[in-house]
C-alpha cells in the first residue's frame, strides 16, 4: 500500500458521463469533445466491452470510468492516481486516501502516454477543451468550473494502467499514471 499520507489531493473533475480525457496541456487545445470522431470511436471501443483506455493519439488517452460522478485526483511524486469512487454520502475524504493507496490488482486498461510540455490536462471527455484551455491560460489558472484540471508532471513517456478496485464496500475505478 502507497504512503497515504504522502498523497496531495490535487482536486477533481466533475463528470455527467463516464468518459474522462487523459492530454498533454500542450494539446489540449485541439480536442473537439463529442465533435470529435476520435471520442465516437472510443465510445464504440468502450461499447465492445475492450479495455476501459483508449488510445487517441501518443499524448492523449480518455478512460472509461462508468457513470461515476466526479474523477479526484491525487499526486504522490512523479505519478498521478485519477480515483473515480462509488461513495456513500457520509463518506469522508480519508476513504478516497485508502483507497488511492492500495496495491493495484485487477487491471482493466493498459495503455502509454507522452506528456511533450511540463503538464497534462484532466477533462470531462465530451467537452470541446479548446476554449477551457483558451480560458485558463487567460486567467491564469489550473482548472475551469470543475470540469478541467491541469497538473504539473514532467516532459515524458508513461504508463497508464487503469484498475478496479474495492475497500471497506466502496468501489472504484482508479488510472494511475507513472513514469517510465
Amino acid at each position: 500500500m502507497t504512503e497515504i499520507n504522502s498523497l496531495e489531493y490535487k482536486g477533481y473533475v466533475n463528470l455527467d458521463s463516464g468518459m474522462v480525457l487523459v492530454i498533454d496541456t500542450d494539446s489540449a487545445g485541439s480536442w473537439q469533445g463529442d465533435a470529435d470522431d476520435k471520442y465516437h470511436l472510443a465510445c464504440e471501443w468502450f461499447r465492445r466491452g475492450k479495455n476501459c483506455l483508449f488510445s487517441i493519439d501518443e499524448s492523449s488517452v480518455i478512460w472509461d470510468v462508468d457513470d461515476a460522478g466526479a474523477c479526484d485526483i491525487f499526486q504522490l511524486e512523479g505519478r498521478l492516481i485519477l480515483l473515480c469512487s462509488w461513495l456513500e454520502p457520509d463518506d469522508s475524504e480519508g476513504i478516497l486516501r485508502e483507497i488511492a493507496a492500495l496495491k493495484t490488482e485487477t487491471i482493466t486498461g493498459r495503455q502509454t502516454l507522452r506528456v511533450m510540455g511540463e503538464s497534462i490536462s484532466v477533462v470531462w471527455a465530451p467537452i470541446n477543451s479548446e476554449a477551457i484551455m483558451d480560458e485558463m491560460q487567460a486567467k491564469g489558472t489550473v482548472g475551469v468550473e470543475n470540469i478541467a484540471l491541469a497538473l504539473p508532471l514532467a516532459n515524458g513517456q508513461y504508463s497508464t494502467v487503469s484498475d478496479y478496485v474495492e475497500h471497506k464496500g466502496r468501489f472504484a475505478r482508479r488510472m494511475v499514471i507513472t513514469p517510465t
